[in-house]
């Protein structure tokens, strides 16, 4: 009965050891397949902060664009201010050459102005737009760092149950070797007891 006893909590310990080493190994990989995911997350974190950084890099060339687009409108204004001082102030008949030609050089800048204003809001929605993409890719690299920290804290937790899992292999190994040595113990005894009966 002793040994048979025996026999049967060494089978159990080394089940048990196998279903250790199983759950060991379903981890591992789970830790792996995580390791990689934070790889993946940081490369994609590393993509959006350059995404991030030209965006940055097109709204300060943005601002220099309609600064100058501003200049130039300024320029054009103050042009047609003094033409259309010039006109009041001339002597010159209404209908002179030199008093048509000053009529169509305002009209022509009247138009490169409307051309310019045209220009102004097409870059200042470019810059709008630019913003705004700004603003996504802030809340997309939260998220994913965000993301990436849980992850994190998810290896750590597996890592310490691997070494969980390692150590009560260890004591269950060791509790196998006992058994075996008990269960070689005993079947000693048995043939010396026969032995003992001859």
């Amino acid at each position: 009965d002793r040994l048979d006893d025996a026999r049967d909590r060494e089978t159990d310990a080394t089940e048990q050891v196998r279903d250790i080493e199983t759950s060991i190994e379903r981890k591992q990989a789970e830790l792996e397949q995580t390791r990689e995911r934070i790889d993946d997350l940081e490369t994609e974190l590393d993509d959006i902060a350059a995404e991030r950084e030209d965006v940055a890099d097109r709204m300060d060339e943005l601002e220099a664009e309609i600064e100058d687009e501003n200049e130039a409108i300024e320029s054009v204004e103050a042009d047609i201010a003094e033409l259309e001082s010039e006109v009041q102030d001339s002597d010159l008949p209404d209908l002179t050459d030199e008093r048509e030609a000053i009529r169509d050089e305002i009209a022509d800048l009247q138009s490169r102005e409307d051309d310019l204003d045209a220009k102004l809001n097409e870059l200042q929605l470019e810059k709008q737009y630019a913003e705004e993409a700004v603003d996504e890719l802030h809340d997309e690299i939260e998220a994913k760092q965000n993301r990436k920290a849980e992850t994190e804290e998810l290896i750590a937790e597996l890592e310490d149950q691997v070494a969980k899992k390692a150590e009560l292999k260890a004591d269950k190994e060791q509790a196998v070797a006992e058994l075996e040595d008990e269960l070689a113990d005993l079947k000693g005894e048995r043939e010396e007891l026969r032995d003992d009966l001859q």
